[in-house]
């Protein structure tokens, strides 16, 4: 997930105190951030190597030692994608934020909800002369999670091309390590993002439904039809190509196969025994008497064993149709006979 932030830091150094009334009421100053001590936030979960904010830029220094810093960062961190429900599916990434350096028992993040509601803000406990974190050491109080609902400004936010972000919450936790006898202080933000489905649904789902149906019409077609095979083999292609952009669309580090992958997986296996179906159906039925000979294990099949089960009654004798053909010629030529003469008769009265 690459993120666009202002990364507002707060935090007292005592190095940095005067009295405004000696200085002509001056009550904050801009100072180069080279010349001055930084708390080494880094991003533990990036995915390009840049831990330090790279973009220095001046920060605000008060009368009282109070000292604000909001660099703007590009980050690049690492996100667990469930692809599962695409094009309807909701992602939740993490950043998580920590020192590099210094452990709890030196200093500790407090969030601005503490003071504020609508600010994004980490602020750290001020250093000492050894630009060490003191006065407040370890709280055992402040080591559970603290848990931020809103967490983030979004006043200023630039909506993406495929995401809306829903909400940013944070918490924030000590981390325990082996090499440390104190817990690491990180905090971590979430955000939830909801994909926009416009472009997917017009683009992607509707073209897949139509194909769909135009799979199942091929049923439908007559078993000797030979555009049959044409019609499933294009309607084949069309799928093969829609999952293979659904392949692309999906990272490799999904947690799960998208359904309409499945779906369309699915539909391919169909239409490829369809065609298979076909080709068997068209050989047998191209067939005659002159160029092939029924086999007994189809004999079997086709005469014994399907009929009973299909409720198909096996067809009157040859032999039977013949006699009742000629039955029926034998009654047929009086009647003509009587007929033409009943016509002469008629005549001859005339």
């Amino acid at each position: 997930m690459q993120t666009q932030v202002w990364l507002e830091q707060e935090w007292q150094d005592v190095h940095l105190l005067w009295d405004p009334s000696r200085f002509g009421g001056v009550e904050s100053i801009h100072v180069p951030a080279e010349d001055l001590w930084r708390p080494d936030i880094v991003l533990y979960n990036n995915v390009d190597g840049k831990y330090e904010i790279t973009t220095l830029i001046r920060a605000e220094v008060f009368f009282n030692g109070t000292v604000r810093w909001m660099p703007p960062a590009l980050y690049l961190s690492a996100c667990r994608i469930d692809m599962e429900y695409f094009p309807y599916d909701e992602q939740t990434c993490s950043m998580r934020f920590g020192s590099w350096t210094y452990d709890g028992s030196k200093g500790r993040f407090l969030h601005t909800a503490f003071f504020a509601q609508n600010l994004i803000l980490i602020r750290l406990f001020s250093p000492n002369a050894n630009f060490n974190f003191h006065a407040m050491g370890y709280a055992p109080e402040l080591s559970r999670p603290l848990h931020i609902d809103y967490a983030a400004d979004l006043h200023n936010f630039g909506s993406t091309i495929e995401y809306d972000v829903i909400s940013v919450s944070a918490v924030c936790y000590d981390r325990v390590y082996q090499h440390s006898p104190h817990p690491y202080p990180e905090v971590v933000f979430h955000f939830r993002m909801r994909r926009r489905t416009a472009f997917h649904t017009f683009n992607l789902l509707l073209p897949c439904v139509a194909i769909t149906v135009l799979a199942v019409m091929t049923f439908m077609l007559p078993p000797e039809c030979r555009e049959k095979i044409s019609l499933s083999i294009t309607t084949l292609l069309a799928l093969t190509l829609f999952f293979l952009l659904i392949s692309k669309m999906a990272p490799p580090t999904s947690l799960a196969v998208p359904l309409i992958g499945k779906y369309l997986l699915f539909t391919i296996v169909l239409i490829t025994s369809s065609i298979l179906l076909t080709v068997v159906v068209l050989n047998i039925h191209f067939r005659s008497a002159e160029t092939h000979s029924m086999g007994k294990w189809m004999r079997c099949i086709f005469l014994e064993v399907l009929p009973p089960l299909l409720g198909l009654k096996p067809p009157k004798q040859v032999g039977s149709l013949l006699s009742a053909n000629s039955t029926n010629s034998l009654l047929v030529v009086p009647f003509y006979q009587i007929r033409d003469l009943i016509f002469m008769y008629f005549l001859c009265q005339d």
